[in-house]
C-alpha cells in the first residue's frame, strides 16, 4: 500500500511541478507493483493506464498548439521531424521529447 501511495504522490508532484524524474519514478514503482498478484497489481495497472492517457494527451496538446497534424499531412517521417523541430518553442520541444521518451520506455 505504501508503494502505491508513493507512486500516486510522485505523479501528483510531476503534474504540479513538471519534473519528469518524478513521473519516471512513479512509473517504475507501478511496474514493480504490477509484478505482484492481487489488489495492488490492479490498482497499479489502473493508475498506469491513467498516466498513459495523461501522457498521450500532453503530446496531443503540443501537436495541436503547433498545428502539426495539419501541416504534416502527406510528409514522410524525416520531414515531420524537421517540421516538429522548426515549429515548436524550445520549451515545448523539450517537453515533447521527454513525453515521447516516457511513451517509448513505459508504454510500448
Amino acid at each position: 500500500m505504501e508503494k502505491f501511495e508513493k507512486a500516486q504522490e510522485l505523479f501528483g508532484s510531476f503534474q504540479k511541478n513538471g519534473e519528469f524524474h518524478n513521473l519516471r519514478k512513479s512509473l517504475d514503482i507501478l511496474d514493480e507493483l504490477m509484478d505482484i498478484q492481487g489488489k495492488e497489481c490492479e490498482r497499479a495497472t489502473k493508475l498506469k493506464e491513467y498516466i498513459r492517457r495523461y501522457v498521450d494527451s500532453q503530446v496531443e496538446e503540443i501537436y495541436k498548439a503547433a498545428n502539426l497534424k495539419e501541416f504534416s499531412k502527406g510528409l514522410d517521417a524525416d520531414r515531420v521531424v524537421k517540421l516538429l523541430f522548426e515549429s515548436l518553442s524550445e520549451k515545448d520541444l523539450i517537453r515533447f521529447v521527454r513525453f515521447f521518451r516516457v511513451q517509448k520506455d513505459y508504454f510500448e
